[in-house]
């Protein structure tokens, strides 16, 4: 299924989806509404045509595109700013940066930090009965605005 991430984000927004969300997580696991798992992979400096999936013609990444054939392939999502921070809080938000607050990077220096209004993906899939982790880099403020249940130690590049 091809979606874009505005489409996937609205849904997660919507009341509706929110306690149908909720209702099917309190279903056993032996129900046959099963809820999706939701894995997103942001990759620094990684383009969309990066991958076999996306129709690379030299790279080969076959279990990225098991993974891509089985789940959803966003093909219109796009960048709207090329920097670290603001860039991941669009994606977790769903909003520009004017809309999410997020206009810089976040860190000691500049102190840019998204809106405390701002509920992202993570917050709004635990509303939604999901447990969410996270490994590797995050780089986004506040805390409560894309707060994950779990944060995974990366692994180094020499322990891949």
């Amino acid at each position: 299924m091809n979606m874009t991430r505005r489409d996937f984000v609205r849904s997660l927004t919507t009341g509706a989806s929110v306690l149908a969300a909720s209702a099917i997580a309190n279903e056993s696991p032996t129900s046959e509404n099963k809820r999706p798992n939701i894995v997103l992979i942001v990759g620094d400096d990684h383009g969309r045509g990066d991958l076999g999936c996306y129709g690379h013609p030299a790279i080969k990444t076959p279990n990225l595109d098991k993974v891509a054939a089985e789940g959803t392939r966003f093909t219109h999502a796009f960048c709207t700013t090329a920097s670290c921070s603001p860039s991941r809080s669009v994606i977790l938000s769903g909003l520009y940066n004017h809309a999410n607050g997020m206009y810089g990077l976040q860190h000691a220096t500049h102190h840019f930090a998204s809106f405390d209004t701002v509920r992202g993906l993570p917050v709004l899939l635990g509303q939604g009965g999901y447990r969410t982790a996270r490994v590797g880099k995050y780089h986004v403020a506040p805390e409560a605005a894309y707060k994950f249940d779990v944060q995974l130690p990366a692994m180094s590049a020499t322990a891949c």
